[in-house]
């Protein structure tokens, strides 16, 4: 079945599915994931965490979906960067203690970042379905109030870097 949906592919990729075995694929459904389910669940445990699209997928309607993955990369690398510092001189114990604090740390840092985004998003997709005039004149109050003005999601600051030491 995978073979007959490759038919315009270059010759490489089809080989490369033909080859492939087929106990090692999974099929997974995408799920939609509302806003308000990235402030019910944890993004991180210990020293694992989750960023980019793996936390937060987000729809194409505000061009946002990249840069909110590089910001969490800069508050990440920013946050293990500053426990890293701190931890040079401690034993192994107190170093995994400080990157899970680290990342605890920027978990709480994106929350209210990243429910906004994906918010923002989710009603930009809404506007973007055929609803009824009073529905999307609604959306876009809501918008008004909860978001101001209209690109001030492009206008966000994540910090910097650390410079090494």
């Amino acid at each position: 079945m995978a073979l007959e949906a490759l038919n315009d592919f270059p010759e490489e990729i089809i080989e490369m599915v033909k080859q492939s075995d087929p106990i090692s694929l999974s099929l997974t459904w995408f799920r939609y994931r509302p806003p308000w389910d990235l402030m019910r669940t944890s993004w991180h445990k210990g020293t694992v965490t989750l960023s980019g699209d793996a936390l937060h997928v987000m729809g194409p309607y505000l061009g946002q979906g990249c840069s909110v993955g590089l910001e969490d990369a800069i508050v990440l690398g920013r946050c293990i960067g500053l426990a890293i510092r701190k931890a040079q001189e401690e034993n192994d114990r107190q170093t995994r203690e400080a990157i899970s604090s680290a990342i605890a740390k920027y978990a709480k840092e994106r929350k209210m970042r990243v429910l906004r985004m994906a918010s923002q998003t989710y009603l930009r997709g809404l506007l973007a379905k055929p609803i009824s005039p009073v529905l999307k004149l609604g959306i876009q109050v809501v918008w008004l109030v909860l978001f101001g003005k209209q690109h001030s999601h492009a206008q966000y600051d994540c910090g910097t870097l650390l410079a090494p030491s």
